[in-house]
């Protein structure tokens, strides 16, 4: 999967290369890294102990 973020007249193309579930004290998703990447981290329904995230790397355009 890929989406594109058009900011400021740039054009930045994101694949994303991991996602899953995590617990809700867990940040260890958002830590260092690297490369330049996008990591999303949101609550999923009924499970009010778990959070859904997707993180996606810079892929130049």
């Amino acid at each position: 999967m890929r989406f594109f973020i058009h900011t400021n007249g740039n054009n930045m193309l994101f694949v994303v290369t991991e996602k899953g579930e995590i617990l809700e004290t867990d940040w260890s998703k958002l830590e260092n890294t690297e490369d330049t990447n996008l990591t999303l981290i949101t609550c999923i329904e009924n499970k009010p102990n778990s959070r859904l995230y997707v993180r996606a790397v810079l892929n130049n355009i």
